[in-house]
C-alpha cells in the first residue's frame, strides 16, 4: 500500500513540476508583453524563454527515462 503512495507521489511531482514550470513560462511571456508595452522592459520575456525551455526539457528527459525503464532495462 505504501509503495502504490509513493509511486502517487512521484509520478504528481515528476509531472508536476515541469508543467508549472511551462504555465509560468506563459505568464511571465502575457506579462512579459504587457510590460514591455509601458516600460520598453523585455526582461520578463527573457525569464518566460528560461522556464519554458526549462520545463521542456524535463518533459524530454523524462520521457527518455521512462522509455529506457520500458524498452531499455
Amino acid at each position: 500500500m505504501s509503495d502504490f503512495n509513493l509511486e502517487g507521489i512521484v509520478k504528481v511531482i515528476a509531472v508536476g513540476i515541469p508543467a508549472l514550470l511551462i504555465l509560468l513560462g506563459f505568464f511571465a511571456f502575457f506579462g512579459g508583453i504587457s510590460m514591455e508595452m509601458f516600460s520598453g522592459n523585455a526582461e520578463l520575456k527573457n525569464i518566460e524563454l528560461i522556464l519554458m525551455g526549462s520545463g521542456i526539457i524535463f518533459y524530454i528527459i523524462e520521457l527518455i527515462a521512462y522509455l529506457y525503464s520500458e524498452f531499455g532495462g
